[in-house]
């Protein structure tokens, strides 16, 4: 995972665990100050290397796997 796939990865991780709701592209593309299109691409290729999924079309991104400090921590 690059780093800003991790950074995209524990932020959406992190919105997810304040709302227990699918999060929009929209939401990560204004908290991190970039376009709404290059975000996608990104979270395409998370849920293609099965960090996240899709929620329908339109329905937002939902995490599969915690992220690696969450994962880390909770081990020792």
């Amino acid at each position: 995972m690059t780093p800003y796939e991790s950074m995209i990865f524990a932020q959406l991780c992190q919105l997810y665990r304040n709302s227990h709701s699918p999060v929009r592209t929209l939401i990560l593309a204004d908290l991190l100050g970039k376009h709404d299109r290059y975000i996608r691409t990104y979270l395409v290729r998370l849920e293609k290397k099965e960090y996240i999924r899709r929620v329908g079309q339109r329905g937002g991104w939902l995490p599969t796997r915690r992220p690696a400090h969450m994962t880390s921590s909770l081990a020792a």
